[in-house]
Order: structure tokens, then sequence, then C-alpha cells
């Protein structure tokens, strides 16, 4: 089962692997009039029951099951990273009838008598949810998570429910956790639990006096020096008390608007600054999701930690009781490795993060009402690293998933309740390189007990380049799939789900050195931040959003299979697609013991 270059034979009937080649010219556009029939059209499908009635998809082993109907969803994300964490209703009800609309004229037809379905991965993210302090949760964002999937469900489109971070925390320059559990875990940073080399002056979260650093240690460094891999740097181009603005304790403002509204935040987290991955390697996001992880272990850091997060996913599965068009949670989104830079403490990370589904899990259980919704899991990273961490993984050597998580998980799964996710972001989107991360994917279902295969997350920098992998996707193996994703670009008049005040554009705002900052944008986007008026942030791969993506998915048939050309460029966007480390970790494992 640790072997990587091999398929395994999951249950039930699979896709076969058919030989796609270069998508055919597909139309850029369609007419204003033809979107308005179809709205129209699918507006009169949701009075007639698409919407309160639209059946449950249940799993059945590896499939996705709408009564009797193999069913494959299939849609982008749509996940706006900073408040107000969802559009007005009245613009995701533009966007669900466009969707569903997609899927009902799209050529493209899944293998094995299967029916498309749409679905959208909609970020939930725990900071929106219980915002300023502990146990005390935001009416106003669950009402306009209820409003966004009840929008979707009107137009019959899916929902999953993704929990999703990045870099962890706002006070390490993501998004993710709120800032006052970072905050505690800084205040407490002297006491972590089974940790004797632990002192008070380790960083959890960014101000003057923890400065945003770099913790990458020495082996992985020459390593990286090696490779020919830069090693990563943090940028700044503000040196006046760079970590002062919107930092914890200094009435600069809301730390939780610190990786928006900090200069030196934003030249280390926008889109091209992303791809570089300084975020995941310094201390503040180590430091947290090592202890993250670790928390349900230990009693005070549980009921500071742990359970309040266990508290947010009850809350989800109560939405999916509530709406029978969410199909599952997704538990955490690329969940990255911690620990650094003790490498022991970092070896443990995968092991950890399985143990941490296990506890969170088992927590579910023993809740009064059980819990039926669905669960999705992602290996370190969503099983999709970036070079860094190709590097980083070989220099710690992982160690194992442990037989009491795998055990917690099959339980779950023989319950139907459990999905695995992966996610691809290669350097150049090929056949090969699917089949490759489809491998690597299949092997953690077959750990798990096949549970269906979910392709969460890819990107390509066209329209009808992205449908074509998406449609490739479901033919090599995948059950689901959702590209890198769903914006309505009209709406935001920018490339992602951000608006900007006048004189403010994405390029003004993306910049790595004092010479490169247009002060006078930041300075009027700044304000919009400081008096609480922004509106989402170009943050942590958040650009290159797209419509009009299902439309455009291709009939197989029409593609020419003598065509020697299979490869097709990711292009320019967000700067994270990267060599997958998945086949990595599992020769590691091997190797290693």
């Amino acid at each position: 089962q640790g072997a990587f270059g091999f398929t395994l034979a999951r249950a039930g009937a699979r896709p076969e692997m058919l030989p796609l080649r270069r998508p055919p010219s597909l139309p850029r556009s369609r007419s204003m009039a033809v979107w308005r029939r179809d709205a129209i059209a699918l507006a009169a499908l949701a009075v007639c029951g698409a919407g309160a009635d639209l059946p449950r998809i249940k799993i059945r082993r590896s499939n996705f099951m709408q009564g009797d109907q193999i069913v494959t969803p299939m849609g982008g994300n749509y996940v706006i990273k900073a408040q107000p964490w969802y559009p007005p209703p009245e613009i995701v009800t533009q966007n669900a009838l466009g969707m569903a609309a997609g899927v009902l004229n799209m050529n493209y037809t899944p293998p094995n008598d299967r029916k498309a379905v749409p679905v959208v991965r909609l970020g939930t993210y725990f900071e929106g949810y219980m915002p300023n302090e502990p146990g005390v949760v935001d009416t106003a964002w669950m009402q306009s998570l209820n409003a966004t999937i009840a929008a979707f469900a009107e137009a019959g489109v899916y929902v999953i429910l993704d929990s999703h971070q990045d870099a962890i925390s706002a006070t390490g320059g993501g998004a993710g956790l709120p800032w006052w559990m970072t905050a505690w875990m800084q205040e407490n940073a002297g006491s972590v639990p089974d940790c004797p080399g632990c002192q008070a002056s380790d960083s959890y979260i960014t101000t003057p006096s923890h400065p945003l650093r770099i913790c990458l240690p020495e082996p992985i460094k020459a390593a990286l020096r090696q490779a020919g891999v830069p090693i990563p740097a943090i940028n700044v181009v503000n040196d006046t008390d760079p970590w002062l603005a919107y930092s914890v304790g200094s009435g600069t403002g809301d730390p939780a608007s610190m990786s928006v509204g900090n200069i030196n935040m934003r030249a280390n987290n926008h889109d091209e600054a992303w791809g570089t991955s300084q975020l995941h390697y310094t201390y503040q996001m180590q430091n947290v999701a090592w202890r993250f992880y670790r928390a349900h272990r230990y009693p005070t850091e549980k009921a500071h930690i742990f359970d309040h997060y266990v508290a947010f996913m009850r809350y989800l599965a109560t939405v999916w009781e509530q709406f029978t068009n969410v199909i599952a949670i997704d538990l955490l989104n690329e969940p990255p490795f911690g620990g650094l830079p003790d490498l022991v403490q970092a070896a443990k990370a995968r092991t950890d993060l399985w143990d941490f589904y296990a506890a969170v899990l088992t927590e579910l259980d023993s809740s009064t009402t059980p819990v039926l919704a669905p669960f999705i899991l992602e290996d370190i990273g969503g099983a999709s690293l970036k070079p860094i961490a190709d590097i980083a993984a070989q220099t710690i050597g992982f160690e194992d998933i442990s037989q009491s998580a795998l055990h917690t998980v099959k339980q779950w799964r023989r319950k139907n309740q459990i999905i695995y996710e992966f996610h691809w972001y290669p350097s150049e989107y090929t056949w090969e390189s699917l089949q490759t991360y489809m491998r690597g994917a299949d092997t953690i279902a077959f750990l798990l007990e096949f549970p269906p295969i979910y392709l969460g997350e890819f990107w390509t920098s066209t329209a009808n380049t992205t449908a074509y992998w998406l449609g490739a996707a479901i033919n090599a193996g995948c059950d689901m799939a959702t590209y890198w994703q769903f914006v309505d670009t009209t709406y935001t008049g920018t490339g992602g789900w951000f608006v900007y005040p006048q004189g403010v554009t994405e390029q003004s705002l993306t910049f790595t050195s004092a010479n490169q900052v247009d002060w006078q944008a930041w300075d009027t986007y700044e304000q919009t931040v400081a008096n609480g008026t922004y509106w989402g942030a170009c943050i942590c791969g958040a650009s290159g959003g797209k419509m009009g993506v299902l439309a455009q998915v291709p009939d197989n048939a029409t593609d020419d299979p003598d065509d020697p050309d299979a490869s097709l460029a990711a292009g320019t966007g967000p700067a994270v697609v990267f060599p997958s480390s998945l086949a990595l970790l599992f020769v590691l494992r091997d190797v290693l013991g």
C-alpha cells in the first residue's frame, strides 16, 4: 500500500482513462440573449422544485448518488478571502443560474452514464463565524451564509462547505483562524504542554516585538540552494515600525484586518508574492499550525483552541441538515505542515494532522444528536505542494498516518461520511500529470477504504482550458471536481472577489519593494480598511477568477486522439502552480520506514 507508481483498483466501476488532448476551439463568449433565455429556464426550473425540494446527494461506496442515479458534481470554488465573505444574495442568484445553465448547455457527458450536476465549493471561514472573541458567533455572517446557500439551492446548484484557510491566520498575513485564537497562543507561548523548549518569546502573531521572520533551518536552506530554489525572504516596503499597523494590542486597527491593512503584510501575500511561499515558512505560521493540530491532546489547549473549532464544525453540520443541497463539509483547506524550525516536530506534522482529523470526528460522534454530514479530508497541503515544500519534505521525512487515526476515519468511511480531496497545481497541465496526481489520490483512497475522490482545486489562465481539464479530471477518475475559481468579474470589476475604490487597482496593490508602491493608491485603499468598508481582498491567491466555464466543457468525442500535443501550460495568474509532492511523501515513507 506504500508503493506509489501504480493505480489501485477502486470499488465499483471506474471511468476509463481516455486519451484527452488539446481542447478544440470553443466560443469565448455567449450572447446576453442566450444567457437570459437560460436564466429564465432555470428560474422556471427552480419554481418547479429545484430549490426546497432539491434531492440530497448521498454517498454510496465510491459514488455520489441522487436517488438511484450516479451523479458527478462539477463546478468551481466560490471563496471571498475577507469581509463581507459573501456577495449580495441577488448576485449569488445570478451566478447560480448561470452555473446551472452552464451544466444544462455543456456538451460533456461524464463516463458510465453518470449525470453532471452543478456544484460550488463555498468558502466558510472560522474567523467569519467566531470573529472577535471565544464562543461568540456572528449572527450576521450566519445569516449571509444561509442566504447564499439558499440562493444556490433555488437554482439547483449543490454546495460544499469549505473551511478555508491560507497561511492559517490574519495575524500571520493570511486568513482562517480568528485573531483572538492566535493571540491566546501568544499569551501562553511559554507554557505549551509537552514542549520543554517552548519559550514566551516564541512568535505566534506578528507585532513589533514579534516581527514576521522566516524559520527555515539550515538543512532545508542547504537543500534549497543545492536544488537552485530561492530561499524565501520577508518583503518590507515601509520599515518604520513595519509590524505595528493592525497588530494585536497596538490600538492601530482591528487585528482581524492585519493581512489586508498592514502594507508589509500586503507585500508578502499579494498573488505574485504568494507563489514564493514566504508566509508558509514564518515562525508565526509554523508555530500556530503545529499547536493547532496538537491542541486536542491537552485540557487547557483543548478548551481554548480545539473545542471552538469543533463547535464550528458542529454548526456547519447543522447547516448541512438544514439545506439538502449541501453535499459535505471540507474540514480544513490545504492544511499546512507546522513545527519548523524543529525538524523532529515538523516530521510529525502529517501524523498530527490526521490525529487532529480523528479527534474532530470522535468529538462529533460524541454529540447527543448524531452528526450525519459527510466530511472531506485533505492530506498535507492538499497534496499539491510548492518547490520549497517538496524540498522541505525530503529533508524532514514525514511520519505516517497513525493506525488509530486511520481506524477512526475508516469508521466514518463505512458510514459513507468521508470524501478524500486533493488539489492539482502542476507547472504544466498534461494528461500524464493528471494521472500521476490521480495515482496519489488512489493510494490515499486505498488506505481509507475507497471513499469518493474529489479534485477540489486546479487553475489555468483561461475559461476554455479550465473547462477542458474539468472534464479531463472526471474522465481520469475523479468523482467530483471544482476549479479555482468562479468570480463574477462583471460585478467586482476585478480579477477576483475584491472591489476597490476609485483610483485603486489590483496592480497598484502588487509590490515587493518601496519603489513599487503607489502611495496615493495605498493611502486611499488603507482608509477603507481603517473604516471597515473594504470589500474582499486580493490576498493569498485570490485573483485569476473566471466565469462561463461549465458551458465550455467539451464533448470528448470531438477531440482528435492522434493529436500528439497533450500539454497545456498553466499560463499566468495566481502563482500557485507547482509540482505535487504526494509521490514524494509516499516514497519517503517507504525509504525512511
